[in-house]
């Protein structure tokens, strides 16, 4: 039987901090001729382009040299907001574990996270638990953090953030604030700024 490994996350938007994650989870599958599933749990108030999110994680994958027999990253829709609502309740960890076997199709041997939950989810599903930098010492970004605050966006995934990154032209009459309200808006969003020319 091979090896199987889960990572579940929402990685709204996936971080740096997640691709390390992966990162790891992948080594550590490899050396036991495994296979790691990473699967974006998605819930219906979260906002739309999760499909770009899931596209520009696994990009970031196949850059770093992964092939999709190595690591496989899905999308779990679910109309039902994580079905029973609180951790305490074993009937919680029940759904879950329903909801990752209906889409992977796989049994785990192991689950990767750096959150709390990972051990209720690891034993829902029977798997052993491996945490990866709980306190965010390797890769400092969290997801929360980039969705607080905009200086966060350098954390966001290479390809993703590619995609997501919007250019301000200001344009206008001579001696009206321009170039200072750019350098201010470059400084502030941490941001590079074309003076003009």
């Amino acid at each position: 039987m091979r090896n199987h490994g889960l990572i579940v996350m929402t990685a709204l938007p996936p971080t740096e901090g997640h691709l390390a994650l992966c990162h790891f989870a992948a080594e550590f599958m490899r050396s036991m001729d495994g296979q790691l599933f990473v699967l974006l749990c998605v819930l219906p108030d979260e906002p739309p382009g999760r499909a770009e999110h899931a596209a520009g994680l696994e990009e970031a994958l196949r850059r770093l040299g992964w092939t999709k027999d190595q690591v496989t990253v899905g999308i779990q829709f679910s109309n039902d907001p994580q079905g029973p609502k609180s951790p305490d309740d074993d009937a919680f960890w029940s759904h879950w574990m329903q909801v990752v076997t209906r889409q992977t199709g796989a049994k785990f041997t192991h689950l990767f996270s750096s959150e709390e939950y990972g051990a209720r989810l690891a034993k829902a599903l029977s798997a052993e638990h491996v945490v990866f930098d709980p306190e965010r010492r390797i890769v400092g970004a969290r997801a929360t953090d980039v969705r607080e605050n905009l200086r966060g966006f350098r954390s966001i995934v290479e390809p993703l953030r590619q995609r997501l990154l919007r250019r301000v032209c200001l344009f206008g009459q001579e001696s009206t604030g321009k170039s200072t309200l750019a350098a201010r808006l470059s400084e502030m969003l941490e941001s590079p700024w074309c003076p003009e020319w």
